[in-house]
């Protein structure tokens, strides 16, 4: 796992004593990539479910809950293919 902070420090270092160009590994910028692409499917999901969920509360506002039509999960490890799947159906992807 890449240590973000650890890397910005030394990208800002870099430009702090007057170089141009900062030196990443490839195998560093390829993991960046990576975790910003599924970082952006994530955010995508998000903003579906916000755009296509019903939201309800209960009297007291103790609790809530957050529902929208589309096939249920086997389990937790499938919600995202679930809501994958519902936005393909909408075609919201």
């Amino acid at each position: 796992m890449i240590d973000v902070d650890m890397l910005e420090v030394a990208i800002r270092h870099g430009v702090k004593i007057g170089k141009r160009e900062a030196i990443i590994k490839s195998d560093i910028a390829i993991e960046l990539i990576t975790r910003l692409r599924e970082a952006e499917k994530d955010a995508a999901r998000y903003r579906w479910l916000v755009d296509n969920s019903v939201f309800g509360m209960k009297q007291n506002g103790a609790s809530w809950s957050l529902s929208f039509d589309g096939p249920a999960p086997e389990h937790s490890g499938k919600i995202g293919e679930c809501i994958d799947q519902a936005m393909k159906e909408k075609g919201d992807e």
